[in-house]
Protein backbone atom coordinates (compact mmCIF):
# COMPACT_ATOMS: atom_id res chain seq x y z
CA UNK A 1 0.00 0.00 0.00
CA UNK A 2 1.28 3.31 -0.96
CA UNK A 3 0.76 5.81 1.64
CA UNK A 4 2.53 8.85 0.11
CA UNK A 5 3.51 9.38 -3.55
CA UNK A 6 5.94 12.93 -5.27
CA UNK A 7 4.76 13.25 -8.79
CA UNK A 8 6.52 14.86 -11.86
CA UNK A 9 5.08 16.43 -14.51
CA UNK A 10 6.72 17.05 -18.02
CA UNK A 11 5.17 19.00 -21.04
CA UNK A 12 6.57 18.92 -24.18
CA UNK A 13 5.47 18.34 -27.85
CA UNK A 14 4.99 14.61 -30.16
CA UNK A 15 6.01 14.10 -33.63
CA UNK A 16 2.77 15.93 -34.85
CA UNK A 17 3.15 19.00 -32.48
CA UNK A 18 0.40 17.47 -29.85
CA UNK A 19 1.19 18.60 -26.51
CA UNK A 20 1.75 16.04 -24.28
CA UNK A 21 1.79 15.55 -20.72
CA UNK A 22 4.20 13.06 -18.92
CA UNK A 23 2.99 12.04 -15.59
CA UNK A 24 5.51 10.15 -13.60
CA UNK A 25 5.15 8.87 -9.85
CA UNK A 26 7.73 7.89 -6.82
CA UNK A 27 6.88 6.17 -4.18
CA UNK A 28 7.89 3.86 -1.40
CA UNK A 29 7.04 0.27 -1.73
CA UNK A 30 8.20 -2.45 0.80
CA UNK A 31 11.30 0.17 1.77
CA UNK A 32 12.48 0.29 -1.66
CA UNK A 33 11.70 3.42 -3.89
CA UNK A 34 10.20 3.12 -7.01
CA UNK A 35 9.27 5.08 -9.88
CA UNK A 36 7.49 5.09 -12.86
CA UNK A 37 5.36 6.81 -15.70
CA UNK A 38 2.06 6.89 -14.73
CA UNK A 39 0.42 8.08 -18.16
CA UNK A 40 0.83 10.64 -20.71
CA UNK A 41 -1.72 12.67 -21.30
CA UNK A 42 -2.71 14.69 -24.57
CA UNK A 43 -3.49 18.55 -23.79
CA UNK A 44 -5.38 21.03 -25.81
CA UNK A 45 -3.86 22.94 -28.71
CA UNK A 46 -2.93 26.26 -26.42
CA UNK A 47 -1.64 25.19 -22.90
CA UNK A 48 -2.09 26.88 -19.59
CA UNK A 49 -1.35 26.11 -16.19
CA UNK A 50 -4.89 25.74 -15.39
CA UNK A 51 -5.29 23.50 -18.21
CA UNK A 52 -2.61 21.30 -17.65
CA UNK A 53 -3.50 21.32 -13.71
CA UNK A 54 -6.90 20.58 -14.78
CA UNK A 55 -6.53 17.61 -17.03
CA UNK A 56 -3.92 15.78 -14.39
CA UNK A 57 -6.55 16.62 -11.67
CA UNK A 58 -8.99 14.41 -14.01
CA UNK A 59 -6.63 12.06 -14.79
CA UNK A 60 -6.53 11.32 -11.09
CA UNK A 61 -10.16 11.43 -10.09
CA UNK A 62 -10.70 9.13 -12.65
CA UNK A 63 -8.74 6.70 -11.66
CA UNK A 64 -9.61 7.43 -7.63
CA UNK A 65 -5.96 8.51 -6.66
CA UNK A 66 -6.07 10.60 -3.98
CA UNK A 67 -4.62 14.07 -4.27
CA UNK A 68 -4.01 14.35 -0.25
CA UNK A 69 -1.36 11.58 -0.51
CA UNK A 70 1.12 13.81 -2.49
CA UNK A 71 3.55 14.72 -0.72
CA UNK A 72 6.02 16.45 -3.64
CA UNK A 73 5.54 18.14 -7.06
CA UNK A 74 8.22 18.49 -9.64
CA UNK A 75 7.63 20.35 -12.98
CA UNK A 76 9.93 21.19 -16.04
CA UNK A 77 10.12 24.52 -17.67
CA UNK A 78 11.78 25.88 -20.24
CA UNK A 79 14.73 28.69 -18.97
CA UNK A 80 13.09 32.58 -19.51
CA UNK A 81 9.01 31.01 -19.21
Amino acid sequence: MCHSFSVALDETNDINDTAQLAVLVRHETDSIMQERLLTVLSLPGRTTGSITFHTFRTFMGRHHIPLDKIVGVATGEAPGQ
